[in-house]
C-alpha cells in the first residue's frame, strides 16, 4: 500500500511558505492544500457563532460539512458555504 505524500512548510508571517509550497508542488506536479484557507474558514465560523465560549471541538466538527476543499488552479482551496475567503455573514 503506498502513503500519501504529506509535505509541511512552516515558518513566521510573511516568510515565503506559500510560494515555498506552490513551488514545491508544481515540482513535483502535484496541488498544495492551502492550509491559511482552512483557519480563515474556521475563522469565519467562529465569528458567526458570536461568542466565543460556544465555539469548541465539538461546535467545529457539527459545522465542518459547511467547509469544503476544490481544486483551484495551483492549489485546494477551501470553500465556506461554496464560497472563497469567509461567507457573506462573517464578512459583514
Amino acid at each position: 500500500m503506498t502513503r500519501p505524500l504529506v509535505i509541511a512548510i512552516d515558518g513566521p508571517a510573511a516568510s515565503g511558505k506559500s510560494s515555498t509550497a506552490q513551488w514545491v508542488a508544481e515540482r513535483l506536479g502535484i496541488r498544495h492544500v492551502d492550509s491559511g484557507a482552512l483557519y480563515r474558514a474556521l475563522t469565519a465560523l467562529a465569528l458567526e457563532s458570536g461568542a466565543p465560549e460556544t465555539f469548541t471541538a465539538e461546535g467545529v466538527l457539527a459545522q465542518a460539512h459547511r467547509i469544503t476543499l476544490v481544486p483551484g488552479e495551483r492549489s485546494f482551496v477551501a470553500l465556506l458555504d461554496g464560497a472563497p475567503g469567509c461567507s457573506p455573514a462573517a464578512s459583514g
